[in-house]
């Protein structure tokens, strides 16, 4: 249960859950706080990524979260969130070489981000890129990632 449906017009107790869940690297209390916050706004760009996100990690409402994954990178295709969940989306469904593609197009430079790195070296490796694919997840060294994302870099370091 999400206790901010005890405050449902205020804000805050959704946001100090998600701080207090990504401090502890929560993957399942994060999807419910971006659950309540889709419920409370489905227009909501950022938590119908961040739901989708999540809800993939944990293989959880897969088609559902690959769908939304599509329409907001379709309406934002230069967003690097919205790619980069797009892209685990077509990684999830054996795409690999898509999803190296879909973040290719953002450009090099903006995949030095760590956390961005993480996940396209992720795609790398499962295309068979060993050789770059191991410069990216060096980068993601520095990222913030949830346990399921860094159990995704270390599957891929190993697979090297």
């Amino acid at each position: 249960m999400v206790r901010g449906r005890k405050y449902p017009a205020e804000s805050w107790p959704l946001t100090a859950l998600q701080n207090l869940y990504t401090g502890q690297r929560d993957t399942a209390g994060l999807r419910r706080v971006f659950q309540a916050l889709v419920k409370k706004d489905p227009k909501d760009a950022q938590a119908r990524n961040n739901f989708a996100m999540v809800s993939m990690l944990l293989g959880e409402d897969v088609a559902e979260a690959n769908r939304s994954a599509a329409e907001l990178h379709a309406a934002e295709p230069d967003n690097p969130v919205f790619a980069s969940t797009y892209a685990f989306s077509l990684y999830l469904r054996g795409r690999s070489q898509e999803a190296v593609q879909t973040l290719r197009a953002l450009g090099l430079n903006r995949l030095d981000d760590p956390s961005l790195a993480a996940y396209y070296g992720v795609f790398l490796s499962a295309t068979g890129d060993s050789q770059t694919a191991r410069t990216y997840l060096n980068k993601s060294a520095k990222a913030f990632l949830l346990p399921e994302e860094q159990a995704l870099v270390e599957r891929a370091k190993k697979a090297m």
